[in-house]
């Protein structure tokens, strides 16, 4: 399946239907072991993740990325409706001398029997460069998350 992209002045919209039930998809987006495997850009490696998920939570993921690169994001959890919705907070640890501004992750799950729709919108991207390589990070997610399910590894 292919990622439906949408990129405005200031958000991102990605959304795909992947091949399971609701439940066993929005287990993916919670369980740090589950996120370890799927999230990050094409090549990255997790190196650490710590996930307390609910409302006022937190979450701290370290992966190396590209020309190993070792980069950190974290935040809050707004609001957690399961199966069907995930808001969050993300921040990123500053890289070098650049310092990113904080944005705001809303993730729906769609139930369509035994697929699901995941409608991820993610706004608040202010730097230009921020609006450039964000869409390809969570393109690739979601094509490992994709092939991860697809394996039945996720069950």
């Amino acid at each position: 399946m292919s990622n439906k992209v949408e990129l405005n002045d200031e958000s991102l919209t990605i959304t795909r239907v992947f091949n399971a039930p609701r439940e066993l998809v929005f287990d993916a987006f919670r369980q740090p072991e589950k996120i370890a495997d799927w999230s990050g850009c094409a090549g990255a490696e997790c190196l650490d993740i710590s996930v307390d998920f609910k409302i006022g939570g937190s979450y701290r993921q370290t992966m190396r990325i590209a020309q190993g690169s070792v980069l950190t994001t974290f935040g809050t959890y707004k609001e957690i409706l399961v199966p069907e919705r995930i808001a969050y907070t993300l921040e990123w640890e500053p890289m070098g001398t650049m310092q990113i501004p904080g944005s705001k992750v809303l993730i729906e799950f769609e139930d369509q029997g035994d697929k699901t729709l995941v409608r991820l919108t993610h706004s608040e991207l202010v730097m230009p460069e921020m609006r450039e390589n964000v869409p390809g990070g969570w393109q690739a997610s979601f094509d490992k998350l994709g092939e991860t399910i697809d394996q039945g590894a996720m069950a």
